[in-house]
């Protein structure tokens, strides 16, 4: 794997900026796409999931894939269906209410 050329400070901080910068996109696209904001109320999962995907490769040490860690760990799959699940309701409570 190429990641062993680096080391684990280089790409501990090169993880760290990228999940800033995808929590802050992230939010300022569920913000501008309906005027009333409703999406806002999904940004806790992603940032759950990206915390507990910073976790999990912490605690694997690149001994499986991203896939196989995140297929493996039930509390991330509960939050993607939680995220999903919330994502539907805000988005039919927006077409019914907005």
């Amino acid at each position: 794997s190429i990641l062993h050329k680096y080391e684990m400070g280089f790409i501990q901080n090169a993880i760290n900026i990228l999940s800033s910068v995808f929590i802050i996109s992230y939010t300022l696209g569920v913000y501008s796409a309906t005027e009333d904001h409703i999406l806002i109320v999904t940004l806790p999962f992603v940032i759950f999931g990206i915390l507990r995907f910073q976790y999990a490769v912490n605690k694997n040490e690149f001994k499986l894939s991203s896939e196989e860690m995140i297929l493996s760990d039930k509390p991330f799959i509960i939050n993607i269906i939680l995220w999903g699940i919330t994502f539907i309701f805000a988005l039919n409570f927006h077409e019914m209410f907005g």
